[in-house]
């Protein structure tokens, strides 16, 4: 047996001998003959197969359905048998009509697909006969080498395989508490003001306007009350109520501008500074 070799069929003898047949199988079917002059011609053997390979050949060049077929044929003379009156195909026996129609039909099926696969082979042939070209030597080229880009470095092969691993749920662990304590509070004792009277005399201390007149006029009436008590007058003063001294420090306007002092201290100063008048005097 002889092996099919595609690159050296003829693809217009091979899908027109298989168009052939099927054509007269199905004119024999009708006619119950052997149906191998399904076109008419009234031809056996190699003048039929000759007539044959024409058609097939006729069918590729002009890509023909079976009417066109017939009438081909039918002009130059082929075919003698079954021609109508009409000369045309409508008129043509059914049997007949279908014998073309399928012939054409399955030539050009046969040959798209046998030239298609024999197109495929020869480029299979051509790639593996060509030769791969030279691989460079590393040290020619600016690339280092590297493998194949599907390959996974081994961080990256754990990485996917911990991805499927199964994981276990676990439930979230509650968070921790963190109390504040509060810091003591830091008390700086020497801002803070005990009530106890200060024996320091602001230097620029005004007093209030409702004593100005009161001092002005030589003292409080606090301490006018107790020199009166004593027995003793206020020694006379100058024209603005103040009491004159011999060195002149009575009449400084800085005394007239201190604040009032507590009623004891001020009897105890208007007292003290009656009696060193009256010794003064003496």
């Amino acid at each position: 047996m002889v092996k099919l070799d595609l690159a050296k069929l003829d693809l217009v003898e091979a899908a027109a001998a298989v168009a052939h047949a099927a054509a007269s199988q199905l004119y024999g079917m009708f006619n119950e003959t052997d149906g191998y002059d399904w076109p008419g011609t009234g031809l056996e053997g190699d003048p039929l197969a000759g007539v044959i390979y024409e058609m097939g050949a006729y069918c590729q060049r002009k890509s023909a359905f079976g009417d066109q077929l017939w009438l081909k044929f039918r002009h130059e003379g082929v075919l003698q048998d079954g021609i109508p009156e009409s000369k045309l195909f409508a008129d043509v026996e059914t049997s007949r009509q279908w014998s073309f129609q399928i012939f054409a039909r399955i030539f050009r099926s046969n040959y798209d697909d046998m030239l298609h696969l024999r197109n495929a082979m020869a480029a299979q042939a051509e790639a593996a006969a060509r030769k791969p070209a030279p691989k460079p030597d590393i040290e020619d080229t600016i690339f280092e080498p590297i493998g194949s880009m599907n390959e996974m470095e081994p961080h990256q092969r754990q990485f996917l395989a911990a991805l499927a691993r199964p994981r276990r749920e676990v439930s979230p662990e509650p968070e921790p508490v963190i109390e504040v304590q509060p810091e003591p509070l830091a008390i700086n004792l020497n801002t803070i003001n005990l009530g106890a009277p200060s024996e320091e005399k602001p230097e620029n201390q005004q007093p209030p306007a409702g004593n100005e007149t009161e001092q002005e006029a030589g003292g409080t009436p606090q301490a006018d009350a107790l020199v009166q008590r004593d027995g003793d007058t206020p020694a006379a003063g100058d024209g603005n109520g103040q009491q004159g001294e011999p060195d002149g420090t009575a009449g400084d306007a800085d005394q007239a501008k201190e604040p009032v002092k507590p009623a004891v201290e001020d009897a105890e100063k208007a007292k003290n500074s009656q009696t060193g008048t009256k010794r003064k005097r003496n």
